[in-house]
C-alpha cells in the first residue's frame, strides 16, 4: 500500500505539476522577451560572415514556443527516474549478489559495461539528426508562414505550383531526416531491451556454472528481481530520448533569450524632439552598424496639439522616423526626446471619473494594419470601456458608418484573422478608429491615404486628422498625399536620402510640396463633377461568415473502411505484419529467458 501511494504521488507530481509550472512560465518568460528584442530591419548582409550573424532565433519563434518548449515540459515528466532507478539498482543488485553471488553480479555488470559503447555512439547520431531535423522544420514553417502571409498574391499570380514544390521539398527533406532519426532511436529502445535479457542470462549462466546443486527457488527468485530491474529500464530509453532532446531545444531557447534587447532609446520630455541625432535600424551586430541606412543630423521639433507632417520619396526614412519616436530604432548620436506615460495605461487600471485622454500615451497606426480575429467593435475598442457617443463619432470620422450598413450584423460582423473579410482600405481605417478611440495624447500615424479613394481620404483629412476628435491631440503624419492636408499641417518635414531638406517650410520644401500639390490637384481636377454613388444605393449587404466551423461526429461503430484507412497509412499489410513479427520475436527471447529456469 505504502509502495502504492508513493507511487502515485510520484506520477501526479511528474505527469501534472511539475510540467504545467515549467510550461506556463517558459511561454511566459518567452514572449516577455520577444517583445523586449531588438527586431532588425533595413540590413542586407555584404559577406558571408555578416550573414553569419544576421542569423537570428526570432525567425523561429513558432517552433522555439511550440516544440522546444513541449520538449522541455515532456523531459520534466520523466525526471523522477533519475533518482528512483538508483535506488531500485541498489536494492536488486544486492539481492541478486546474496542470491547468486557476487560473481555472478560482477560478470553480469561487465556484459552490460561492454555494450555500453554502442550505446553511446547511438546517442551522438540521434542527436546529430535532431540538430538537423529542427534546421529542417525551421526552414520549412519560415516558407510556410511565408507562404500563408502573401496567399493572396500567390493566388492572383497563379504560382501555387512553385510554391507548393517549394514547400513539398523542405517537407521530403525533413521526413528524410525524421526517418534516420527514428532509425536511430529504435536502436536505442532495442539496446535497453536487451540489457536486461543479457545480464540475467550472463548472472543465471554463472549462477550454474559455478553452483553445485543449483536451486530452482533462487533461479525463480532471482528472475523476479531482474524483472524488477527490467521495468526500471524500460523507463530509461525514453528518458534518454527526452534529454537529448531537450538539451538541444534549451540551447535554441537559451541562444533566443540571451539574443539582443531593445532598451528605451529617448529621454523624457513635454514634446517630440530631435537634437542632432543619427539614427538607423537595429542591427544584428555593431561589425554591420555601417551597411545600414541611416538619418543623420536631424534636428527638429514636433508642436504639441498640432498637426505636423513628414514627407519624402518611398525609402527615404519616413518610417525610420516614426520608429525613432517610438523607440524601435537605435540612437548612434544625439539626442531623441519623446514624453513617457506617467501611469499605467492599460484598460484594466482605467476607473470611472478618470479622463479619457491620458498626456504622454502614444497611438500608431502602421503601414500594415494590425486585425485581431473579433469583430468591428472589438478591434477599435481594444478592451477600452463602450462609451457610445465616441464610439460614433470616432466611426463618422473613419468613414466607416456606410461600411457597416452593408454587413448584416454591423460593427458585430466577425472579420476573421487578420481582417480577411475586409479590404485594404476598411482594415486601416479600423487601424485608425482605434487610435482615435484610444486614450493616447499622441497618434503617430503612417500614410493612412494610400489605400482609400479620394473622396475617402478628403473625408479623412477633414474628420480624422483635424475634426473635434482630434481636437488638442498630437498627431505626427508621414505622408505623400501633402495636397490634402498642407493647409491644416502646423510643422512639416521634408526627407530626401536620409536627410532633412526642408524643416517647417523652408524654401526648399516649399518647392517641393508645390510640385506634388500641383500633380496631385490636377487629378482631383479631373475628378470634379463626378458624383459618387453612394454605398447604400448600391452595396450588396454581405451575410457574415463563421471563420470557425462546428465539427461533425458519426455514431455508432467504426466502420471496416475507417480501420483499413489507418492501415493504409500507416504502412500497408506488409509494415503491420512486420511489426507483429517484431513483438512475437520480442516475447519469444523473454520468454527464453524463463526456460533457462525450467532446464534445471
Amino acid at each position: 500500500m505504502i509502495a502504492s501511494i508513493s507511487d502515485s504521488l510520484t506520477y501526479w507530481l511528474s505527469f501534472n505539476v511539475i510540467p504545467t509550472r515549467v510550461y506556463g512560465q517558459l511561454w511566459a518568460v518567452i514572449f516577455d522577451k520577444t517583445l523586449r528584442k531588438k527586431h532588425t530591419r533595413g540590413y542586407k548582409p555584404v559577406n558571408d560572415n555578416d550573414s553569419n550573424e544576421t542569423e537570428s532565433p526570432s525567425e523561429n519563434i513558432i517552433s522555439i514556443a511550440s516544440i522546444d518548449v513541449q520538449r522541455v515540459v515532456d523531459c520534466t515528466t520523466l525526471l523522477y527516474a533519475l533518482y528512483e532507478a538508483p535506488i531500485k539498482f541498489s536494492i536488486s543488485g544486492i539481492l541478486i549478489a546474496r542470491l547468486l553471488g557476487w560473481q555472478s553480479l560482477l560478470l553480469g555488470l561487465i556484459s552490460l559495461v561492454v555494450v555500453m559503447p554502442v550505446n553511446c555512439f547511438f546517442g551522438q547520431r540521434y542527436r546529430r539528426n535532431q540538430a538537423s531535423l529542427l534546421q529542417s522544420r525551421d526552414m520549412r514553417m519560415e516558407v510556410l508562414s511565408e507562404a500563408l502571409e502573401g496567399i493572396r498574391q500567390i493566388k492572383m499570380s497563379a504560382s501555387e505550383h512553385h510554391w507548393e514544390g517549394r514547400i513539398n521539398g523542405l517537407r521530403d527533406s525533413e521526413m528524410v531526416t525524421l526517418e534516420a532519426s527514428w532509425f536511430w532511436q529504435i536502436l536505442i529502445f532495442s539496446y535497453f531491451n536487451i540489457c536486461p535479457i543479457v545480464v540475467s542470462s550472463v548472472a543465471l549462466a554463472t549462477y550454474m556454472l559455478r553452483a553445485e546443486n543449483p536451486s530452482g527457488s533462487v533461479i525463480f527468485t532471482s528472475l523476479s528481481t531482474f524483472a524488477a530491474i527490467e521495468a526500471t529500464l524500460t523507463m530509461f530509453p525514453q528518458t534518454l530520448i527526452n534529454c537529448l532532446n531537450t538539451r538541444l531545444s534549451l540551447d535554441r531557447i537559451v541562444q533566443y533569450l540571451e539574443s539582443p534587447e531593445r532598451h528605451d532609446i529617448s529621454l523624457p520630455s513635454d514634446r517630440v524632439s530631435f537634437e542632432q541625432a543619427t539614427i538607423s535600424w537595429t542591427s544584428p551586430s555593431s561589425s554591420s552598424m555601417a551597411n545600414l541606412f541611416a538619418l543623420r543630423n536631424t534636428s527638429l521639433s514636433f508642436p504639441p496639439g498640432q498637426l505636423s507632417i513628414i514627407s519624402g520619396s518611398t525609402g527615404s526614412g519616413k518610417s525610420l522616423l516614426l520608429a525613432a519616436i517610438l523607440g524601435e530604432c537605435e540612437i548612434l548620436s544625439g539626442i531623441v526626446r519623446a514624453p513617457k506615460p506617467k501611469i499605467d495605461i492599460s484598460p484594466a487600471n482605467m476607473k470611472p471619473g478618470d479622463p479619457w485622454i491620458l498626456d504622454s500615451a502614444i497611438a500608431f497606426v502602421p503601414q500594415s494594419p494590425w486585425i485581431e480575429n473579433g469583430t468591428v467593435r472589438s478591434n477599435i475598442l481594444l478592451g477600452l470601456p463602450y462609451n457610445e457617443t465616441r464610439y460614433w463619432q470616432v466611426l463618422d470620422s473613419c468613414a466607416l458608418t456606410k461600411d457597416l450598413q452593408t454587413l448584416v450584423d454591423g460593427d458585430h460582423t466577425e472579420i476573421g484573422p487578420k481582417g480577411v473579410n475586409l479590404s485594404g482600405g476598411q482594415k486601416w481605417r479600423i487601424a485608425l478608429a482605434r487610435a482615435l478611440y484610444s486614450r493616447a495624447d499622441i497618434l503617430v500615424i503612417d500614410d493612412i491615404f494610400s489605400a482609400v479613394d479620394a473622396y475617402t481620404a478628403r473625408h479623412l483629412c477633414d474628420h480624422a486628422l483635424t475634426g473635434p476628435i482630434v481636437s488638442s491631440r498630437t498627431r505626427i503624419l508621414a505622408t505623400h498625399h501633402l495636397h490634402l492636408c498642407i493647409s491644416h499641417a502646423a510643422y512639416m518635414v521634408h526627407i530626401e536620402n536620409g536627410k532633412m531638406t526642408g524643416v517647417d517650410g523652408s524654401y526648399v520644401m516649399k518647392d517641393k510640396i508645390e510640385q506634388e500639390a500641383h500633380g496631385q490637384g490636377a487629378q482631383d481636377d479631373e475628378m470634379e463633377g463626378f458624383n459618387p454613388v453612394s454605398l447604400e444605393e448600391t452595396a450588396t449587404p454581405q451575410h457574415t461568415r463563421a471563420f470557425v466551423t462546428q465539427e461533425e461526429r458519426e455514431q455508432g461503430s467504426i466502420k471496416w473502411s475507417t480501420y483499413k484507412a489507418y492501415v493504409d497509412n500507416t504502412g500497408g499489410i506488409r509494415y503491420l505484419f512486420s511489426v507483429l513479427l517484431a513483438y512475437m520475436a520480442y516475447g519469444f527471447f523473454t520468454l527464453e529467458r524463463a526456460s533457462v529456469a525450467l532446464c534445471i
